[in-house]
């Protein structure tokens, strides 16, 4: 059988369900430090019973999410700004995808896709030029510590 690893919350809840089948504090004591009602104090007791620690990971722990982009496509959108629309800002270049490539992705989505990547706006101010430069130099430093 695996090990379940809780985060906080999740052990919060395991711990105070934990008590309530012990007996050792009512559901109504429960439902106040778990900050529901008494209803889902009973639903989660009788998954704890049924399931144990277990019983308290999210459904959707170490998904990834629906509607997230793939490595595939974010490698399409870093290789279509470096080949084709190097000079564009990323609002621009997010415009730019729309138009010509049929792409609709949020200038957002777009800035955080090019710049785990490395690659600064065009238009991106001294300061976090500088920011960036610093991040460099620090990885740099651990990665020759180490």
């Amino acid at each position: 059988m695996r090990k379940v690893v809780l985060n906080m919350g999740e052990e919060k809840r395991y711990k105070v369900m934990k008590a309530v089948a012990d007996r050792k504090i009512s559901k109504l004591r429960a439902s106040v430090e778990l900050q529901v009602t008494v209803r889902q104090i009973n639903r989660l007791l009788s998954k704890y019973q049924s399931e144990g620690k277990k019983a308290f990971i999210h459904g959707n722990k170490a998904r990834k999410p629906k509607h997230s982009l793939s490595s595939g496509e974010k490698n399409m959108v870093v290789k279509l700004y470096k080949e084709k629309y190097q000079e564009a800002n990323f609002t621009h270049f997010t415009e730019l995808l729309m138009e010509k490539e049929n792409i609709q992705l949020s200038v957002t989505t777009v800035r955080t896709i090019l710049s785990e990547r490395g690659i600064l706006s065009p238009k991106a101010h001294r300061s976090t030029k500088r920011a960036y430069q610093q991040k460099l130099q620090e990885k740099l430093h651990e990665t020759s510590v180490a």
